[in-house]
This record gives C-alpha cells, structure tokens and sequence, in this order.
C-alpha cells in the first residue's frame, strides 16, 4: 500500500513495491516523519526512524541514516543540516541535533548530541556518545572524541578536540544566535522560489 511523506508545501514522494521515488527510505518498519514546514533539497538520503521537525533545511548530499534497530536521528526545531553532512547512530546512542543547531558542510555526526543553537564546523566529527552543550562551537575539522562532553558556551577546537575557553556573549551572538537567523531567512527564500 503506497503511503506519502510530504515535502516542500505539498510536494510528495510515493512508497511502493519497497522503492522510493527520490531518497526517502524506510528500514525494518520505521519510515523517516517530516514536518511539512522543513525544507529538504531533492538528494538528500533519508533513511529509517528520522525525524524531522518544524523549519528544518536539510541541504543537497547529506545522508541521515538510521539503519540500527531501537535507535532514532532527531533534528529539533530549526536545525540546519549543510551540504555533505553524515548523520548515523550507533548501536548505542541516537543522534539528537538540538533546536537552531547549525552543522557545517561534510561534517559527521555518529551517535553523538548536539545541544541548541550549536555550531559545528565544516568536516568536524562528533563520535559516539559525545555531548555538545547548547551555544558552543566545535571548530572546522575537529574531532569529538568517543563519549566526551563539551560544556554549554565553550570553543572545542583540534584533533582530538579539547575544550579551549568559554566563549563571550559576542561570540555566541555571531556564530550561534546569527547564523540560525541566516538559515530562517534563506528557509522563507526557498519557500517563495517553490511558488515558481
């Protein structure tokens, strides 16, 4: 029985014969659920119990794959997923990407949490289990270690990452409070070219 997802203001992918017209897929019985109001480009893999929610943008080649049974990807409200991103659980942890979060260009996210309006920087990688506070920032091409927590307004930058400092209001102001702002404003441009 053919069931839809819909995408972009009405648009609709059609489930039939265990094939989907685009790159939305079920897995062991868990179909991706997105808010109508999210904003997903046409190659975007989408894979088993993902959920996402209101005003996210999930840009062309990211790949959100949920293929471990009892595990979920959830992308709060807001959450900016840039081109290239890997989003995967691991047989022990869920990803969870927090509200307004932003996650730069092929960076990987592999059982791990990211708290509200964070950054994480293009090609950085968050393993297993590791935390990510709420207004923090991991730099380009960092590397979170396997169960390590970041604290909420701190810069980690390196390989592996280590907590540098708690950063300024000004900072947080620049790169977690602005940036979203940016993505809201590109969300509402992508929705008036749909009218096209």
């Amino acid at each position: 029985m053919p069931w839809r997802i819909r995408i972009n203001r009405g648009a609709s992918l059609k489930y039939s014969s265990g094939r989907i017209d685009g790159m939305i897929r079920p897995f062991s019985g868990k179909r991706p659920t997105i808010d109508e109001s999210a904003f997903i480009f046409d190659n975007t893999s989408i894979i088993g119990d993902v959920e996402v929610s209101k005003d996210c943008i999930i840009y062309p080649g990211a790949v959100l794959r949920c293929d471990v049974r009892g595990r979920r990807i959830i992308l709060m409200e807001g959450a900016v997923i840039q081109d290239n991103c890997v989003l995967h659980v691991s047989s022990a942890d869920d990803v969870v990407i927090g509200k307004y979060a932003n996650i730069g260009h092929a960076a990987v996210i592999h059982g791990g949490n990211i708290g509200d309006y964070t950054t994480v920087g293009m090609n950085a990688v968050v393993q297993d289990g590791a935390r990510v506070g709420g207004s923090s920032v991991i730099g380009a091409g960092a590397v979170v270690s396997q169960g390590m927590t970041v604290p909420p307004r701190h810069l980690a930058l390196g390989i592996p990452a280590k907590v540098k400092r708690e950063l300024s209001d000004t900072e947080i102001n620049e790169l977690c409070v602005e940036n979203p702002e940016h993505y809201a404003e590109n969300l509402k441009i992508y929705r008036k070219d749909m009218e096209f």
